[in-house]
């Protein structure tokens, strides 16, 4: 498929969501609804603004520490018709993540964010292998710095526009960079048209482009949330993720989540190739995970789950579509996932006012 035929494709599943979303926001708010009644219903404020999102969910979080580990799993390579083999013993991620408000009124919202991840994989002790790729890894961390920006503005009665934008360093540096570092730099951009249809329902459809499945990639999506009762939610923000909520009680949560993560990073490997290389890493997840209030807006977070691996290639090309196969292919074996976490949250009594 071309590119521009990935485009027209895209156009009109975009336009048709859209449609039946206007289709069942006009059959929800009728001629005889007025802004008390909408207000009422949890759809818009009392200036007439849509309120996005559900009501009696979790609160937002502000500042996140994450660690992550994916228990001994085996890597298996292909390059230049030999075959390389090794257990990783540990895949450890460290994440730093901040959002914070910037501009905060009825009909506009700007906020700005910053995140650090670090991915450090660890070999069976004594390494011994002439695949550099392997070599690499076990030397130097995959690191990412990120640099993003949402906006969400709100229409009379019921609809909004989100956007999300993202810039971010990702690669293979440690103490300096070995490429440009043009060369490391990605940008991520999703827009999103959405309608609320009550407090307890909202939708909408939109583009994403990003790097998710391993290499740059604009899809269509879906975005859907229903808060059915005072426990049990569920969101989807299609093709990326699945996330059923339960809240056992106001502090405690538990979540089942099955969600596609993955990004490219930019390697330095001269003896194999002088041009740039990218490593394509993606992989569905499925877990379950249980937070808990520890303290007002202090609360933490545990997960349980299973990672199996979708592509981790290293490849010269930096296209939509890749015309060639992978300089060298990676298989990773399925692995186990824990990951613990703190974050903050508003506190009560801004939510209450």
């Amino acid at each position: 498929m071309s590119e521009n035929s990935f485009f027209k494709i895209s156009a009109f599943f975009i336009s048709l969501s859209i449609t039946i979303c206007e289709g069942a926001s006009a059959q929800t708010l009728t001629p005889h609804s007025n802004i008390i009644d909408l207000q009422a219903n949890g759809i818009c404020d009392s200036n007439g603004y849509c309120q996005p999102g559900i009501e009696g969910l979790s609160r937002p979080k502000g500042i996140i520490f994450n660690y992550k580990n994916v228990l001994n799993y085996s890597i298996n390579s292909e390059f230049n018709d030999k075959q390389y083999s090794e257990e990783i013993t540990r895949d450890r991620v460290s994440q730093f993540k901040i959002r914070l408000p910037v501009l905060l009124k009825p009909s506009f919202k700007f906020l700005m964010g910053f995140e650090y991840s670090g991915q450090k994989y660890k070999f069976k002790d004594n390494l011994r292998t002439d695949n550099d790729f392997f070599v690499l890894l076990n030397r130097k961390p995959l690191q990412t710095l990120a640099l993003k920006f949402y906006t969400i503005k709100a229409f009379k009665p019921n609809k909004y526009l989100a956007a999300r934008v993202g810039f971010r360093l990702s690669g293979d540096y440690a103490n300096k960079l070995e490429n440009p570092l043009l060369d490391y730099l990605r940008a991520s951009a999703t827009v999103l048209y959405g309608f609320k249809l009550s407090r307890d329902l909202t939708w909408g459809a939109g583009l994403s482009f990003s790097y998710t499945f391993g290499r740059r990639i604009l899809l269509p999506i879906l975005s859907y949330e229903k808060r059915f009762n005072d426990y049990l939610s569920i969101e989807l923000a299609l093709p990326y993720k699945i996330e059923l909520r339960y809240g056992i009680n106001p502090s405690n949560i538990l979540l089942f989540v099955n969600r596609v993560s993955g990004d490219r990073y930019n390697i330095y490997m001269p003896t194999i190739s002088s041009e740039n290389l990218y490593l394509e890493s993606s992989s569905f997840i499925s877990k379950i995970r249980f937070e808990k209030e520890i303290y007002d807006f202090l609360w933490g977070g545990i997960d349980i789950g299973y990672r199996r691996n979708v592509e981790f290639g290293i490849s010269t090309e930096n296209n939509f579509q890749r015309r060639n196969n992978p300089l060298f292919t990676n298989r990773l074996t399925d692995g186990l996932i824990l990951n613990t976490s703190i974050f903050l949250v508003p506190p009560k009594k801004f939510k209450q006012k």
